[in-house]
């Protein structure tokens, strides 16, 4: 036993003296392992930390990541702390903030407009130094202005009492532009005092989508009241004219006027529209403008319907082949047939240019306009050749003006 208990320590003394070399020589330490701990067994001492890509994984929840550029000079941000007593937004900390004021102002407005759209209260609106009292009718609301403008006396003139002095802003919303033409419908004096309402937004009515409906029922019911500072205002600069003749709510604007008006009071609009061939030519190409081109055919002087055909006459085949234009030397062949003489002649000119634009889709049908007005300039062999591909365009053009006398 004395034995075995002396050999016992000689090794364990042994193992100390390995152990105390290792721990004196420089070497690298090996990772310490993941230690995990919970808030309800803390560890006592000191807290592990991680060495060389070691990791210490707790339960609670990890610290947010700082983002890239947060650092400045390698010192960490600044982290501040709100306590569950202390209001982060409280007035004391943020009524002189220039932001949160434009944020309450904003708030505040989106109330009172909310208000305004659900019970139809006035809401006056700041336009520079003019104040303009605004209003905004829902569906319920148009409808009961309508029924009072079919009512009796006293509910008109109650209706016209509410309409007035809010003309153009009501003509700018979807459904009481529908009110505002009743209102003009009714005719009379409170009708006309409406209709001068529109004076001084001209140009912005006849491009907006709902206002150009209140404009071409006022030039339709009471032309005389309106018709004058209409033109008026367009003629202010030529640059309104090109662009609302070319423009899809400002060419119903034109074709009213041309409609309604004697030709003497559209004379300088009319001269400014089609100042020369190329300007002329372009709007006969467009797609809204052809239409204007269409009712200076039918209702403008005899001398700007000249100048219309005039401009056709320079490129009679290219403009009677295209989609928009063949409509206009079409509308010329049928209405002006005097003044159109020398344009068909052009387009007869030449047997073998007139198949290739009967053959087009849409130059067939200026052909068969040319076949049945002024079917002697052109041989009748050719007439006899094109007979079938004129018979095809002869049913299509039967349903289109079938269509057009339903609308």
């Amino acid at each position: 036993q004395q034995q075995q208990q002396q050999s016992h320590e000689a090794s364990s003394a042994a193992q100390a003296s390995i152990g105390s070399e290792r721990s004196d020589s420089p070497s690298r330490p090996a990772p310490c392992t993941p230690i995990r701990r919970s808030k309800s067994q803390p560890v006592v001492g000191m807290t592990p930390t991680p060495v060389h890509g070691g990791t210490v994984e707790e339960d609670e929840p990890p610290r947010s990541p700082i983002k890239p550029g947060s650092l400045s000079r390698g010192r960490r941000p600044l982290e501040i702390t709100v306590e569950e007593d202390e209001a982060p937004s409280s007035p004391s900390n943020t009524a002189g903030s220039p932001s949160s004021k434009r944020r309450q102002r904003r708030q505040r407005a989106a109330a009172k407009a909310a208000e305004a759209r659900a019970s139809g209260v006035v809401v006056p609106l700041q336009v520079g130094r003019v104040t303009r009292a605004a209003v905004r009718f829902d569906k319920d609301g148009c409808q009961r202005l309508s029924n009072q403008l079919k009512g009796s006396a006293e509910e008109a003139t109650a209706a016209f009492e509410e309409l007035r002095d809010r003309v153009w802003t009501l003509s700018q919303q979807e459904f009481a532009c529908r009110v505002v033409q009743d209102a003009l419908g009714v005719g009379g004096h409170e009708a006309e005092r409406l209709a001068r309402e529109l004076q001084g937004n001209v140009v912005e009515a006849a491009s907006s989508k709902t206002a150009n409906f209140v404009l071409q029922k006022a030039l339709i019911v009471m032309p005389r009241t309106v018709e004058q500072f209409v033109v008026e205002e367009l003629n202010l600069d030529r640059r309104h004219i090109a662009r609302l003749a070319r423009n899809q709510c400002g060419c119903r604007i034109f074709l009213r006027l041309l409609e309604q008006c004697p030709p003497e009071l559209l004379e300088g609009v009319v001269e400014k529209l089609l100042r020369d061939h190329e300007e002329c030519c372009d709007l006969c190409t467009k797609k809204y403008g052809h239409e204007v081109a269409l009712a200076i055919l039918e209702w403008a002087a005899p001398h700007h319907r000249k100048r219309v055909i005039a401009a056709l006459s320079s490129s009679p085949a290219t403009i009677a082949a295209h989609r928009n234009g063949s409509w206009v030397v079409e509308k010329a062949l049928v209405h002006c047939k005097q003044d159109a003489a020398g344009l068909a002649e052009k387009l007869a000119a030449d047997p073998v240019k007139i198949k290739e634009l009967a053959n087009a889709t849409y130059g067939g049908f200026v052909v068969f306009r040319l076949q049945q007005h002024f079917r002697y300039l052109v041989a009748e062999e050719v007439w006899v050749e094109l007979h079938d591909r004129l018979g095809a365009i002869a049913e299509q053009v039967q349903q289109r003006e079938a269509s057009a006398q339903q609308l």
